[in-house]
């Protein structure tokens, strides 16, 4: 009984402290952090961030069967997923608009002449460590080296599968700035970003970069990286603004009044960068259905949705395929209006109908 105890004492002694040394966990708000947070969001209440309306983790209801999945492909895809050497432009056109998807909800958008890098996660497991954890199964289509100069790094929340330490260590020499949603710029102070490059957002605070105007909007998930720092930081969607050409970022959440809203405040949208993947009737609040974001998109009257968070990482019980699948079904006619790169391919959105190739079906 004593050696017993004696190693359950040496095993939490471990885990204490890995948790707090490791770095990928990350870090929180301090003291003064978290008067700021309490005056600048009406969401932030008692040292953690709430969900508008009725909101919860978990509805206790079983996963698998119960989820109406349509397609019948395996959760992990059983032979090699496709993906293409991105063509991405170094001299950037100031007019020109285009999208690289990486996989999962990694995106390059290039837009008024910059590029702007969305929740990069490049390493083989979505996790605090390098050798466990949700396994990627699509390859990363670009390595760090290759990627050009980040004008612009946006992290919607600070999930494992959005915000990854050994990417953001990596690439961090090309970034120019990062945006964040309020609580997520401890996490980069912990791995050593300059504070000076990091701006943080409460929901419907705005910042001007670059000539464009990009808001920090709502939307209904959690956040956390450790054992007690649930809801600690902030989520957000995002709104990128150029003078002709309007963008929308969904980041992680469930379905809720915020689209209306952010469609009341910003107007419509040019393209609708919509999570569509890792849903599960036990976790309704947390992620939408494929038909749940399709209606959110129609709520933002998006011209063009591109479907994102599948691809990459099993998180979910659903066939691999399933999300693009379903959201196609309910768009019916309006399925030209979806677009489907392939992992890597570049989409110029001049000539956005070129990008509509199901490939996932051959």
């Amino acid at each position: 009984m004593k050696v017993t105890l004696v190693i359950l004492f040496l095993l939490f002694i471990i885990i204490i402290g890995f948790l707090r040394f490791c770095p990928s966990f990350g870090r929180t708000g301090s003291k003064e952090d978290r008067k700021d947070y309490e005056k600048r969001a009406s969401n932030y209440k008692d040292g953690k961030f709430r969900n508008d309306g009725e909101f919860r983790l978990m509805s206790g209801r079983n996963n698998g069967e119960k989820n109406n999945v349509v397609s019948k492909s395996a959760i992990v895809p059983t032979s090699e997923v496709p993906v293409r050497a991105p063509k991405i432009e170094q001299s950037l056109d100031q007019a020109a608009v285009t999208v690289t998807w990486f996989g999962h909800s990694s995106i390059l958008l290039q837009i008024n002449g910059r590029n702007i890098l969305m929740d990069p996660v490049f390493s083989k497991f979505a996790s605090p460590v390098s050798f466990a954890g949700p396994k990627r199964f699509s390859e990363p289509p670009i390595t760090v080296e290759a990627l050009p100069k980040i004008d612009l790094v946006l992290l919607s929340h600070d999930h494992y599968d959005h915000l990854d330490y050994k990417t953001i260590r990596a690439i961090d020499h090309k970034v120019g700035a990062y945006l964040v949603p309020l609580g997520v710029e401890k996490h980069l102070e912990r791995w050593k970003i300059s504070k000076k490059k990091v701006k943080n957002l409460a929901w419907w605070e705005e910042t001007s970069i670059y000539g464009l105007t990009i808001a920090c909007t709502p939307t209904r998930h959690f956040s956390g990286r450790g054992l007690t720092d649930h809801f600690k930081s902030l989520w957000c969607s995002w709104v990128i603004k150029a003078d002709s050409y309007q963008v929308f970022a969904s980041g992680d959440g469930g379905y809720g009044t915020q689209f209306k809203e952010i469609r009341e405040r910003y107007g419509t949208f040019d393209l609708a960068l919509m999570e569509c993947g890792q849903y599960d009737k036990a976790w309704p609040s947390v992620h939408m259905t494929p038909e749940q974001t399709y209606q959110a998109a129609e709520e933002l009257e998006a011209d063009v949705i591109l479907p994102i968070h599948w691809c990459a990482y099993k998180l979910a019980k659903h066939p691999w395929d399933d999300p693009v699948e379903r959201l196609l079904l309910a768009a019916g006619e309006n399925e030209t209006n979806i677009v489907t790169p392939r992992i890597g391919q570049t989409v110029d959105m001049n000539c956005y109908e070129k990008f509509r190739e199901r490939w996932w079906r051959d």
